[in-house]
């Protein structure tokens, strides 16, 4: 029951912060089906009414990008949407736009031209899209809800209770963290972040190559991660939910541990 509630609650971050907040601003609040990417300059996301945005750190602006465009997946070449069992993915430097049909996934993540997704329509398994030749197979036979990737290795969630971690050079996996439903993960190339449901959702930075842990007192299931920042969404606590909460992006400095309100 309190998986339950929980990603009942996950859901509602969304989903209420566009009801509540958008009203007369549609193009400042995030869909319930985006997830959110930042850079030095801007915050990447999905709006209310499904287009595409950057809201820039320096001013505060929004501008529309691309239109019906659920953003899943970023890095410095590609924007990929995911909605209705379409990928569609964005070259940021030609500014072609592409889609591939019958995909049915609930997580993805890229790594370069290596687009990885949970592939629903096969037991759940990790396949691999290259989006520069549009070739789709097979890359992992391990069943798995959620994936995030870096340079060296693929973080997979398996059986809800645990992350592994598969290394691109050894061809291997290895368990990398036990704890309770692990299903709100990110990775950099040094540190995996998670949403630790035994530790109110707080969340809880491990060291890959040391597996030491260091905790932050923001609680997230939604969150993205660059450089010294995480970029959240708070999770609230049932007892303080409502139908007129109001949700906002935050970013935290790991380093200096200050936390502010963007938007």
């Amino acid at each position: 029951m309190k998986k339950i509630f929980l990603f009942f609650i996950c859901a509602l971050i969304f989903i209420c912060g566009c009801y509540n907040l958008s009203i007369g601003k549609k193009s400042n609040h995030i869909s319930e089906k985006s997830k959110f990417f930042a850079d030095d300059q801007y915050i990447y996301y999905t709006n209310c009414n499904g287009d595409l945005y950057k809201y820039a750190l320096e001013d505060n602006s929004n501008q529309k990008i691309l239109k019906d465009f659920y953003l899943s997946a970023f890095n410095e070449k590609y924007f990929v949407s995911y909605n209705e069992n379409t990928i569609k993915a964005y070259n940021r430097n030609n500014e072609q736009l592409f889609e591939i049909n019958n995909i049915k996934t609930q997580s993805m993540d890229i790594l370069d031209n290596k687009l990885f997704y949970v592939n629903e329509r096969d037991n759940n398994y990790i396949y691999v899209i290259d989006l520069d030749s549009k070739i789709n197979k097979l890359f992992l036979k391990q069943a798995t809800n959620n994936i995030s990737v870096n340079n060296k290795y693929l973080f997979y969630e398996n059986n809800a209770n645990s992350i592994y971690k598969y290394s691109f050079i050894e061809k291997n996996n290895e368990l990398f963290f036990e704890g309770t439903y692990c299903f709100y993960f990110n990775c950099d190339d040094k540190y995996v972040y998670l949403s630790d449901y035994q530790n109110n959702n707080c969340i809880t930075k491990i060291d890959i190559n040391t597996k030491n842990i260091e905790k932050y007192n923001i609680k997230s299931c939604d969150f993205y991660l660059y450089k010294k920042y995480i970029y959240y969404i708070p999770l609230i606590d049932e007892n303080n939910y409502s139908e007129k909460t109001v949700f906002h992006i935050f970013r935290f400095n790991v380093y200096d541990k200050t936390d502010e309100m963007l938007f």
